[in-house]
């Protein structure tokens, strides 16, 4: 019976969460609508914007590589009108044929007039790498822009771009936000993206379009390479960011991704080879980066997970809080947490007090340990999976990261935790809290290893020799966000902060209508931080404010 019960609950569950999951999409759809009615430029901004063009101080030429085969006309005439519509005027537009078939697709070539348009062919059919490679060769640009054939750029694309070159003349590669163009001609689906986050790239490709690079940077890393078709700016961008890592991003939509029913930006599973070759650039990364790893799927096409290899023996302390001083409850806690972990070298330490006390107490226990790894355990939490640790410390021996945190799933199967969002009005929220736990989150968000500016003290994991750089937790501050000024001051030191949704841990608290902190808190942490806490890199700007759903804002 209880079995039955089980099961109809999960049912239900999973029910709910699509039905939530469908509430938010319209939403998400009916507030985009309203930020393009507020950002897209009228003709007269356009005129303004093309006379601030030509006075930047530096007009690099920017050479756009475009493969082409059997397009459909209307496609590709809008394709190319977009880019002779920009409202900057130094660019080339290299087109390469590759071998089509179609005598319409043809004719659309041979009407070019523009001596900015470069076309090349191929006599037989080299894919979209060997096309690529084509147009590549007969670029002139100081950059190079990617442009599928049947894509289009916003009238002001190239000029956003250049305004960042100017800005930053050491920049290497810019990449940009994106939308979908549907069948209608109208906009959907725009993905506002974070500013540069490697450990994202390894799981997805997230920069994607628009991406303007150095032409010596793409030429350097041997430009597209053949085997990896479908993913392969997937592949570029991590050869080349292993080159460099002054990347740039500008939060701005530039792109319009042509939705149809082959085209990777619908069709996902329909193209499985691009899955494939998406893996195996991320794995041919780990290799290069001599990295002890495996890449597997991420559960999605277009998603994967590296898993690290842990190095060594680490010893990890765990300390388990709780603020509630409940009798007993850290004892049940400390019971849970032994029965569903599987790595064996832990040492289990407990605070059990007020929430203005909590940081003073896990510094003094970490002190006198010998950990090697440090993670503050909410009593309040459950372990779903036993590899939940190993998960954890994955990410935390890496020398680059300074803290990792996990996904936290009410009992009641929504979402408590999977990142923290710091420039949010009213203070530090939790990134889809209150979200079905099932769901993927934005753009794979809630189901993919990701960067935050912070996670949550319900697990946090930090390396011994960060928390001792960091001397510990600030014991000035509340315990509800001691973790954001944790991270933040990690950060500080060169270090990034990652959300791994392969530590799964369910909490026992009731869901609370508030995804962000009291009030009190917040003006505390605001304090210290003052107008830092404003930009949250890894929070698109056109993301609101109020709402951590990802919803488009203001």
């Amino acid at each position: 019976m209880a079995r039955g019960r089980r099961g109809a609950t999960a049912f239900l569950n999973r029910l709910l969460g699509r039905t939530a999951s469908s509430t938010l999409e319209v939403r998400r759809d009916a507030a985009y609508r309203a930020w393009l009615q507020r950002h897209t430029p009228a003709s007269a901004e356009l005129t303004r914007l093309a006379a601030e063009a030509a006075r930047f101080a530096s007009l690099p030429l920017i050479s756009i590589i475009t493969p082409v085969y059997n397009t459909r006309p209307e496609w590709l005439r809008a394709c190319i009108a977009s880019v002779i519509d920009q409202t900057y005027s130094n660019w080339q537009l290299c087109l390469c044929d590759d071998g089509s078939s179609s005598a319409e697709t043809i004719a659309v070539l041979n009407e070019q007039r523009d001596a900015r348009i470069t076309v090349t062919r191929l006599e037989r059919n080299a894919g979209i790498c060997g096309a690529s490679n084509r147009a590549l060769a007969s670029a002139r640009g100081e950059f190079i822009a990617l442009l599928d054939h049947d894509d289009e750029l916003t009238p002001d694309a190239l000029q956003e771009v250049v305004r960042c070159l100017n800005a930053a003349p050491d920049t290497d590669i810019v990449y940009s936000d994106e939308d979908k163009r549907d069948a209608d001609g109208g906009l959907s689906e725009p993905f506002f993206k974070p500013d540069w986050c490697p450990e994202h790239l390894l799981s997805a490709m997230y920069t994607c379009h628009l991406t303007v690079m150095r032409r010596t940077v793409a030429e350097a890393v041997g430009g597209f390479r053949e085997g990896f078709e479908g993913a392969q700016d997937h592949d570029l961008m991590l050869r080349a960011s292993e080159r460099t890592d002054a990347v740039a991003h500008v939060p701005r939509i530039l792109y319009h991704w042509r939705r149809t029913p082959e085209a990777t930006a619908t069709a996902g599973a329909a193209k499985p080879w691009a899955d494939v070759s998406g893996r195996r650039a991320v794995a041919d990364a780990v290799r290069r980066r001599r990295i002890d790893a495996e890449v597997v799927s991420g559960g999605v096409p277009g998603l994967y997970r590296v898993k690290f290899a842990v190095q060594g023996d680490p010893l990890v302390a765990i300390v388990v809080v709780d603020t509630t001083l409940e009798r007993g409850r850290i004892d049940q806690a400390v019971q849970r947490l032994r029965a569903a972990t599987r790595y064996p070298r832990y040492e289990v330490h407990d605070v059990q007090a007020p929430q203005t006390s909590v940081g003073a107490s896990v510094n003094a226990l970490v002190r006198a340990s010998r950990a090697d790894h440090v993670v503050v355990f909410d009593a309040s939490l459950q372990p779903m999976e036993p590899e939940w640790l190993d998960a954890l410390i994955e990410y935390s021996q890496q020398s680059a990261i300074g803290a990792v945190g996990a996904k936290v799933i009410y009992h009641d199967g929504r979402l408590r935790h999977v990142g923290l969002l710091t420039g949010m009005t009213g203070g530090p929220a939790r990134a889809l809290h209150g979200q079905p736990g099932s769901s993927f989150g934005y753009f794979s968000s809630a189901i993919g290893v990701r960067n935050y500016s912070a996670v949550s003290s319900d697990c946090l994991m930090t390396r011994r020799a960060v928390f001792d750089a960091l001397e510990g937790f600030d014991p000035r501050l509340p315990w509800s966000v001691a973790d954001v000024d944790y991270c933040l001051r990690a950060r500080r030191l060169g270090h990034r902060v990652v959300f791994t949704p392969y530590a799964r841990l369910e909490t026992w608290t009731r869901t609370p209508k508030m995804a962000s902190v009291d009030a009190a808190a917040a003006t505390t942490l605001e304090s210290k931080w003052g107008s830092d806490l404003a930009r949250d890199p890894c929070y698109n700007p056109n993301l609101s404010r109020a709402d951590p759903d990802y919803l488009p804002g203001s």
